[in-house]
């Protein structure tokens, strides 16, 4: 259906398991991590799950020059991006934030009045 939605809207959409080719023509990079229930509280058991995807960290070499980055925050520096890359000049990051912050008041406003 993301794909459909797309399409009609004159964008398009491809799913992809190759990191390489994912990053080499994105407009945006919108990063996020997950956590496993099974390993919350245990860092040791965490970081044994965790160690084959460290290569996934966003660095400045892997993005595109003309990609934006975002994250919805809060963010692990260097494990998920680096600081040269949440810090520099095409992050969005505390526009985003900002922008939460515009649309959980409308929401609370919404639902309180």
């Amino acid at each position: 259906q993301a794909e459909a939605l797309a399409t009609e809207n004159g964008g398009s959409l491809t799913i992809t398991h190759d990191r390489g080719a994912a990053l080499r023509d994105a407009h945006v990079v919108y990063a996020k991590s997950w956590g496993s229930l099974a390993t919350w509280g245990n860092a040791e058991a965490e970081s044994t799950q965790r160690a084959p995807l460290r290569d996934w960290c966003v660095t400045e070499a892997s993005m595109p020059p003309q990609a934006h980055f975002m994250h919805c925050l809060p963010v692990r520096r260097n494990v998920i991006a680096t600081d040269a890359v949440l810090d520099g000049p095409n992050s969005l990051i505390l526009e985003q934030a900002e922008n939460r912050l515009h649309a959980q008041t409308a929401l609370l406003e919404t639902l309180l009045s």
